[in-house]
């Protein structure tokens, strides 16, 4: 990468090269992270999915070389609060944004 990079910078002068390079590079990062890495323990918690959050942290001790497990019966603090989160409910809907976008070509 560097050697193509001062290929580029010494030699061609071709910046359309290493820009589609980058290109295909961050599309390829993209595509591993989005289906490789796991969500979060306290994503999956948040939202009363608590088998797979512990099976999710069962996963990043086995990785880190733990040799401790978590009970299945463990009730962690994002679980508690869970419970007492407002439901979330989408702010600016269609309907609404449509309705803004009237009132400002009436007023204007």
């Amino acid at each position: 990468m560097v050697v193509f990079g001062f290929y580029i910078l010494f030699i061609s002068r071709d910046w359309a090269g290493l820009m589609l390079l980058m290109y295909v590079l961050s599309i390829i990062a993209f595509a591993v992270i989005c289906f490789v890495l796991p969500e979060s323990p306290k994503f999956l918690l948040i939202n009363n999915r608590a088998s797979e959050a512990h099976e999710s942290l069962r996963t990043i001790a086995r990785i880190n070389g733990a040799n401790y497990s978590i009970p299945p019966d463990a009730v962690f603090i994002e679980q508690d609060l869970a419970g007492h989160l407002p439901a979330r409910k989408p702010d600016l809907t269609l309907a609404r944004i449509n309705s803004q976008i009237a009132n400002l070509t009436m007023t204007h």
